[in-house]
C-alpha cells in the first residue's frame, strides 16, 4: 500500500515539475493581441479558402508553386543535356572517357580535369536554380490563335549559368510558367 502511494506522490512531482519547466504564454498573448508571431513559415500552398479571400492572395502562392516545378524541370533538362563549361563540352552524365571523347582529350589529361569541371558545373546549376528562384514573374499578352482574344502568359526571365550546346525549346518544357534562361543578366522590366 505505502508503495503505492509513494509512485502516486512521484507521479504527480513529476507533472507539477514537468508543468513548470514550461514556459507560459498566456501573458504575451495578453500583451501581443493577435500580433502574437507563432513562428515557423509561410505556407506557400494555395488553399480553397485562399480562392475566396481573391487573387492577390491566391496568385502569388500559385507564382512561388509554378517556379518550385520550373526549377525542378529545369535541373532535370539541364543534367540531360550536353552543356558548355569552361570552354569544354560537358554533360552531368558523363565518365572520364566520355568526356575525354567529347572534347578530342587524352584520356590521362580528362581524369585530371574532369573532377574539377564536375564541380564547377555543380556549382553553376546551383547558382542558376537560385536565380531562377529569385527572378520576379511577369506577364506577357500576346494575340491568341483566334482573332480579337489576348492569351496572357507568366514568364520568367534569369541568368543561366550553364549554357546549353545546342539552343533548347524551354517554352515546351513547363507550359505554366513560361522560363526563359539568358546568358547575361536581363534588364529590368
Amino acid at each position: 500500500m505505502n508503495r503505492q502511494i509513494t509512485r502516486k506522490l512521484d507521479h504527480a512531482k513529476g507533472k507539477l515539475r514537468d508543468k513548470a519547466s514550461i514556459p507560459d504564454y498566456r501573458e504575451r498573448f495578453k500583451d501581443e493581441g493577435n500580433r502574437f508571431d507563432r513562428g515557423g513559415t509561410r505556407d506557400t500552398h494555395a488553399l480553397i479558402a485562399d480562392f475566396c479571400k481573391g487573387p492577390r492572395v491566391v496568385l502569388p502562392k500559385l507564382l512561388t508553386n509554378d517556379k518550385l516545378a520550373a526549377s525542378r524541370i529545369l535541373e532535370f533538362r539541364l543534367r540531360s543535356l550536353p552543356l558548355r563549361v569552361d570552354g569544354y563540352l560537358f554533360a552531368f552524365n558523363q565518365t572520364p572517357s566520355t568526356f575525354a571523347q567529347a572534347n578530342g582529350l587524352s584520356l590521362q589529361v580528362a581524369r585530371q580535369i574532369f573532377p574539377g569541371i564536375l564541380a564547377d558545373a555543380e556549382k553553376r546549376l546551383l547558382a542558376t536554380k537560385s536565380r531562377l528562384l529569385k527572378a520576379e514573374p511577369y506577364l506577357r499578352e500576346e494575340p491568341g490563335r483566334t482573332p480579337g482574344t489576348l492569351k496572357r502568359t507568366w514568364y520568367v526571365t534569369f541568368r543561366t549559368f550553364l549554357p546549353t550546346d545546342q539552343p533548347q525549346p524551354w517554352h515546351k518544357f513547363f507550359r505554366d510558367l513560361r522560363i526563359d534562361p539568358v546568358l547575361h543578366e536581363p534588364e529590368p522590366i
